[in-house]
């Protein structure tokens, strides 16, 4: 496990995360569930190194490699899906290494024949998969997603939620992803962390042993545990 402790953060006067304490499971997607306005993404942005001014510690996971997917797809409008996603390569290999990588992932996703289309002329569920195409090409040990579904309707999401689930069986790395949905977080998770509203605390942990198989929204099943889940977040 990595361990998350004391993780205190605040904005001026107004307290955001208030002495968090996560154990995150390696290899495994970790869902962060907890109500809008919490400091879900503020908990994602201090693990990506993007905010520093904390206190307590994220420990082992200060030191991973992170993809990170936001809540919109801040692809570049002036470049194609293909560029957008070999663009990011670019860091970590040559041009035409990272254009055939990024060919690849493109086509895990089935956007194969939209590799050369703008942001603009893409649909909102091809945008994310331009969005997680990026994210899983990056190398990298960590991959953190802000409600990355949020934006799409519900049939658009269970096929994009599936398309992850598919590229993460295949590439297990640990993954933080945060929502405030209780449906979503049962569909995709190994196990489900319960936060409170602001300022953020943990509260409970609910590991999700139902079969990925037979998982679906609302099915009988996962009735119990989503009982819990909602009894945890609204206590």
């Amino acid at each position: 496990m990595y361990h998350i402790a004391q993780l205190t953060k605040s904005y001026g006067p107004r307290l955001v995360l208030d002495g968090l304490n996560l154990a995150i499971a390696p290899q495994a997607i970790n869902v962060i569930l907890g109500p809008s306005g919490c400091g879900k993404t503020t908990l994602l942005n201090i693990l990506a190194g993007l905010d520093n001014d904390y206190q307590g510690t994220v420990g082992a996971l200060s030191a991973l490699s992170a993809s990170y997917v936001f809540q919109e797809d801040r692809l570049l409008p002036w470049r194609s899906a293909l560029d957008n996603v070999a663009f990011a390569l670019l860091a970590f290999m040559e041009a035409p290494a990272a254009r055939a990588k990024a060919t690849g992932a493109l086509e895990g996703l089935g956007l194969a024949a939209f590799q050369h289309h703008y942001p603009a002329t893409l649909s909102g569920g091809m945008r994310r998969r331009v969005a997680l195409a990026r994210a899983f090409a990056c190398p990298g040990q960590l991959m953190l997603l802000d409600e990355p579904f949020g934006a799409l309707d519900l049939k658009t999401r269970i096929a994009v939620m599936d398309s992850f689930l598919e590229l993460h069986q295949g590439d297990c790395r640990t993954t933080v992803l945060v929502t405030h949905e209780v449906r979503e977080a049962i569909y995709l998770a190994d196990s489900v962390l319960t936060l409170s509203g602001a300022p953020a605390q943990a509260r409970d942990r609910f590991p999700v042993q139902l079969d990925r198989a037979g998982r679906s929204f609302a099915s009988p099943q996962s009735a119990a545990l989503e009982a819990a889940l909602y009894a945890s977040i609204l206590a």
